[in-house]
């Protein structure tokens, strides 16, 4: 699924309507909706696409992902990934998997962005695989605050909870089972790139 098709699910969503209203307000067909929220149709009509940015207070740009997409209400959406590492360290439109709309004052100056988590590490602080975590980048972080980070380039980012105590951040989890283990890490002689902090998790009901 593309940038458009998330970003024209999430409209919709956010605005409470169904395909078929949706397609009444634009004056088209619930089909041609249907094949642009399942990207088969990736290359909308301009006139469409500037009916559905005047429909939901936005632009044509941010529904097709060209810029950050914005709505009225003050209303951002963030999008969320599947994985990231510290090469690439910004968010990768082929690893966008949702978006999560939130409050532009909440943005601050930040560049914010979701990702999805993948194990049950931090289990024994209410947070499962399949939450999302949304994440402010290049925040500052203190001790026991919960992160997005990578260990070495090559490896996907995890999120744990930060510990440091001079040159030496230890990467906890927070599980009774004993599958996880703590890493630790030398800031100075290992690699090792905080990505962002965790602001909170949602889950899908």
């Amino acid at each position: 699924m593309g940038i458009l098709a998330i970003n024209v699910i999430k409209l919709r969503s956010w605005a409470g309507i169904t395909q078929e209203q949706l397609a009444q307000n634009l004056g088209t067909g619930k089909t041609t909706v249907n094949n642009i929220e399942t990207g088969y149709l990736t290359s909308p009509p301009p006139k469409l696409l500037e009916k559905m940015a005047e429909l939901f207070d936005t632009t044509v740009d941010g529904i097709m992902g060209r810029t950050s997409l914005e709505v009225g209400e003050r209303a951002r959406l963030i999008y969320v990934v599947s994985s990231m590492d510290a090469k690439n360290s910004l968010v990768e439109k082929s690893k966008v998997v949702d978006g999560i709309f939130i409050d532009r004052d909440k943005l601050r100056g930040y560049e914010w962005f979701g990702i999805k988590i993948k194990d049950n590490s931090l289990s024994g602080a209410g947070i499962f695989q399949g939450y999302t975590a949304i994440v402010k980048m290049d925040a500052p972080v203190k001790n026991n605050d919960i992160v997005v980070a990578a260990v070495n380039e090559s490896d996907e980012a995890i999120v744990r909870i930060y510990h440091k105590v001079g040159n030496i951040v230890t990467l906890k989890a927070k599980n009774d089972s004993g599958l996880y283990k703590d890493i630790t890490i030398n800031t100075q002689e290992d690699s090792f790139k905080l990505i962002g902090k965790v602001e909170k998790c949602e889950f899908e009901l």
